[in-house]
């Protein structure tokens, strides 16, 4: 069995990991015992499985007794629907941690790609995501890549319509007061100003040059955005992930893990 290389630590692939970790966890417990069933006799199985469920790593260890009942499972989406999705999600993550073969899942985005499309938009993002990012590290030998309509959670329109009302009234003052400076993100958690920072991600969003204000300031802003409620919260975040899905080459800067070591701020499901 070839083994795909060790992935490097990077943001997106941290990302995607983290993505497909939500997708594995909101599993049933049925569905590992399932997937477990398809293949009778094979010992450890289950119980590796429910380990993942529950969080384990996806080491080459756990993954090699159970790869062919993953393997099978992942092929049947008429089948257990379900299943389907959580046996990709596993399998893809293995993938990213360098635990399972190359070619375990490379025909599976040309032959299943209509089944993927029928899971939730946040499932199916996640799975196409670590479709392309195990693609794009080399660890997935596939010829054919998802799509950029597939990768998004949400679409630009929906992300917009939900920082416009944030943004109504700082907008509207800056009009009024013919003020034609960009807004800065920086400013906005400095005054720890919703509406400002909508109005700084809105622009940050519409440009072509300012993607990077973003990830510069994720760090700090994820940190902020966790004293903000929900309304606030939401809708910012969705915004920077936006970015990420539909800039390839969008990387958050790292947050210093006791001014030494470099980890990544990972974006949340909200």
């Amino acid at each position: 069995m070839t083994l795909s290389p060790h992935p490097p630590v990077d943001f997106r692939t941290d990302q995607a990991r983290a993505d497909l970790a939500r997708v594995i966890r909101a599993g049933a417990p049925s569905v590992a015992s399932r997937i477990a069933g398809l293949i009778p006799g094979a010992l450890g199985t289950a119980s590796t499985l429910h380990d993942i469920r529950a969080g384990g790593p996806v080491t080459e260890a756990q993954i090699t007794p159970a790869l062919d009942a993953l393997a099978y499972a992942s092929a049947l989406p008429d089948d257990d629907f379900p299943a389907f999705l959580w046996a990709n999600a596993v399998l893809l993550t293995a993938l990213l941690d360098g635990a399972a073969p190359a070619d375990c899942l490379s025909e599976h985005w040309d032959v299943f790609a209509d089944s993927y499309r029928l899971a939730s938009n946040a499932d199916r993002a996640a799975l196409a995501n670590g479709f392309a990012r195990a693609k794009e590290l080399r660890h997935l030998r596939a010829d054919t890549a998802p799509a950029p309509a597939d990768r998004l959670t949400r679409g630009s329109e929906a992300v917009l319509a939900q920082l416009a009302p944030l943004a109504r009234d700082v907008v509207a003052a800056a009009r009024a007061a013919g003020d034609t400076a960009r807004p800065t993100l920086a400013a906005a958690m400095e005054h720890s100003d919703a509406a400002l920072a909508a109005f700084a991600m809105i622009d940050i969003c519409l440009s072509t040059d300012r993607e990077g204000d973003a990830a510069s300031a994720w760090p700090e802003l994820s940190a902020w955005l966790e004293t903000c409620p929900d309304p606030v919260r939401r809708p910012l975040v969705h915004a920077v992930r936006w970015l990420y899905e539909t800039r390839p080459d969008w990387v958050a800067a790292p947050r210093q893990e006791n001014g030494r070591v470099p980890i990544a701020v990972i974006i949340p499901d909200v």
